[in-house]
């Protein structure tokens, strides 16, 4: 039913019009109005926000721009371990476990190769930890504490340095090694 305006009396239309039957009406979605539906239609919204975003930088922005640059952080010390602590663990470094080695380690041939390769170094590691421990101090470190650390930094120079070079032959990727024993 229409209704029309003719001289100031307004007369109904019984006739149906074409356009009403054809189309099915349009009702407004129905909406949750719970806490949990609130907070549901909240994250759906920001979801796609973020997902509308152009380019990985803008996401990124996107996302830790409310809370200043970034997430509160959980410090991992090894003097607190909890019960159970490894799902956490795994979660938070993005890594899981695997049962056993590789095939390749099981194999007699790289015990073998191992083997070979330690008997070959053994004689110039064993010769220089007798040099190096026989060595004096330098004279400007005075403390005990200081005279076994730069003994024990020595030991450790040396000892790479021999290792590189015996078994550089055996192994070339050794060659390119540039080791440090001061990180930064």
């Amino acid at each position: 039913m229409i209704g029309v305006r003719r001289c100031g009396i307004r007369v109904l239309n019984t006739r149906a019009s074409s356009t009403s039957a054809e189309t099915a009406p349009q009702y407004p979605e129905i909406k949750d109005i719970t806490w949990r539906g609130r907070r549901k239609d909240e994250a759906a919204a920001w979801s796609k926000k973020i997902q509308d975003l152009g380019t990985v930088e803008e996401k990124l922005l996107a996302v830790n721009m409310p809370r200043h640059y970034g997430w509160k952080c959980i410090m991992l010390r090894d003097g607190m371990q909890f019960y159970d602590s490894l799902p956490l663990c795994q979660h938070l470094t993005k890594t899981h476990l695997v049962d056993g080695l590789p095939s390749i380690y099981n194999t007699n041939e790289a015990e073998e190769a191992a083997t070979q390769l330690a008997n070959e170094v053994k004689s110039e590691v064993e010769e220089a930890l007798v040099f190096e421990m026989s060595r004096s101090a330098p004279k400007e470190v005075t403390k005990t504490a200081d005279v076994e650390a730069e003994r024990v930094s020595r030991v450790m120079e040396t000892l790479s340095a021999v290792i590189v070079s015996k078994l550089g032959k055996h192994c070339p990727h050794l060659k390119d090694v540039v080791s440090s024993p001061k990180p930064r």
